[in-house]
């Protein structure tokens, strides 16, 4: 377990994570050697509620995710925590492991198809339009706009197949006398 500043993390997220950087209250990492090799940023949504707002690592890190979730949930001590599975990249397997329980599905979203291949939509909010020299822009022009006038496909989701589901862990808290703050869940 190791400190991150907020600029390492954003340069870790921006390299690692199909979404890049968010915004964060708490972000944990775990060093091989001093290399920052996985982070965890999590995020308040209220006075007892987290969200896991991004898990990504540069290497395989065995066991990276829940010795990360376990270090979090210890310095935060949430009653609960959110997160969500996007299905275009993962199952929601690895929260079920940590003892999340899957209780929400998610109306399908959209990406976007970029040289020859499918990328998250938040590669190309209105912000990389407007600052990057390669692509066109106006101010007037919505998301939506940019990416058509770059002739950027816009893919929608099938309303069959939800595309996220959310998972929760509840009951954390301080934890009780004899007990552990990181028992699953079910």
């Amino acid at each position: 377990m190791t400190a991150v500043d907020r600029v390492e993390v954003r340069d870790f997220l921006e390299a690692n994570h199909i979404q890049g950087a968010t915004a964060m209250s708490e972000a944990f990492g775990l060093r091989d050697g001093g290399e920052l090799v996985a982070v965890m940023c999590m995020k308040w949504r209220t006075k007892t509620e987290v969200e896991l707002v991004r898990f990504a690592t540069s290497v395989i890190v065995r066991g990276g995710h829940s010795r990360l979730l376990k270090h979090a949930v210890a310095a935060m001590q949430p009653q609960r925590v959110v997160t969500f599975a996007d299905h275009a990249v993962s199952d929601g397997g690895l929260y079920e492991q940590c003892g999340f329980i899957k209780d929400g599905e998610l109306r399908p979203d959209y990406t976007y198809y970029f040289r020859g291949e499918r990328v998250h939509k938040f590669l190309f909010r209105l912000k990389r339009f407007r600052n990057d020299p390669n692509l066109l822009w106006d101010e007037s022009w919505t998301e939506q706009q940019a990416a058509a006038e770059n002739k950027i496909p816009r893919i929608l989701g099938l309303r069959k197949d939800p595309l996220r589901t959310r998972h929760s862990r509840v009951g954390l808290g301080p934890p009780e006398r004899g007990h552990s703050v990181f028992q699953a869940v079910g």
